[in-house]
């Protein structure tokens, strides 16, 4: 089984004040090549090291880092194949959330307080 616990241990920006870090919602989903399974380890492996971040679905993540909504596009398609899905949008700050598969402290922290559905 997959470890879904939020990244926190990353020494990369580590340092950076958290009002410093851009929040973003990443959607993706990968087509199943022809000979079997997509490959998902490249896109895990890009994902877990962004400073924060925490897996709230399947194919939903929620990052804390410096880099840019472009930044984070450009990193994660460069694992993807070429029929695959990705979505890369900026949050503001704001979320309501309800039965949410994983990292619900993590989103609790994240976001501002009384911004949140539990």
């Amino acid at each position: 089984m997959a470890d879904f616990s939020p990244n926190t241990n990353s020494t990369s920006n580590h340092h950076l004040p958290v009002a410093e870090l851009n929040l973003f919602l990443i959607v993706y989903e990968l087509a199943a090549p022809p000979n079997g399974e997509p490959a998902t380890d490249e896109l895990l492996e890009t994902l877990e090291a962004y400073p924060a971040t925490t897996r709230l679905t399947d194919s939903a993540w929620v990052v804390r880092t410096p880099r840019s909504v472009t930044g984070v596009f450009e990193a994660l398609d460069s694992a993807l194949g070429a029929d695959d899905r990705l979505f890369v949008g900026a949050l503001s700050g704001e979320a309501a959330w309800r039965n949410v598969e994983h990292g619900y402290d993590w989103l609790n922290e994240a976001f501002e307080p009384g911004a949140r559905v539990t």
